[in-house]
């Protein structure tokens, strides 16, 4: 019988040496932390996500101002017009550039029609009424 230098656990037909196992648990370990370092950049994006979609909020809010402020009628269509291309190159840009671009750019895509056709709707209204 050849006498092994490795130490072995022996289970059952199963043979396990110690080394091969602390070499398993390492490349667990570095797993585990490559898995909690990936969770910590999903965090990082969405709170990004959630960023830019606060900021389009605000600019939404100022572009409207900005609309109101017009007292010609032709003027606010293109104040909105032109707004709305703003935000379709704010679309490519982020496209461009972020790596989860999809949610905000589905953000976009969702918001820039609904926004537009409010701002419309409110322009009529103020006509009406005004």
């Amino acid at each position: 019988m050849k006498h092994n230098s490795n130490l072995q656990i022996i289970t059952g037909n199963l043979k396990f040496n110690i080394p091969d196992l602390l070499v398993c648990s390492k490349i667990l370990e570095r797993e585990r932390e490559r898995e909690r370092e990936r969770e910590r950049e999903r965090e990082r994006e969405r709170e990004s996500c959630k960023s830019i979609k606060y900021q389009t909020s605000k600019y939404y809010l100022l572009y409207y101002s900005l609309i109101i402020k017009q007292k010609n009628l032709l003027k606010q269509v293109l104040f909105i017009y032109i707004i709305t291309c703003i935000c379709l190159l704010d679309i490519y840009m982020i496209l461009c550039v972020h790596p989860h671009a999809n949610v905000i750019s589905s953000f976009y895509i969702q918001s820039i029609p609904v926004v537009t056709f409010a701002l419309l709707i409110l322009l009529v209204k103020r006509r009406l009424f005004y």
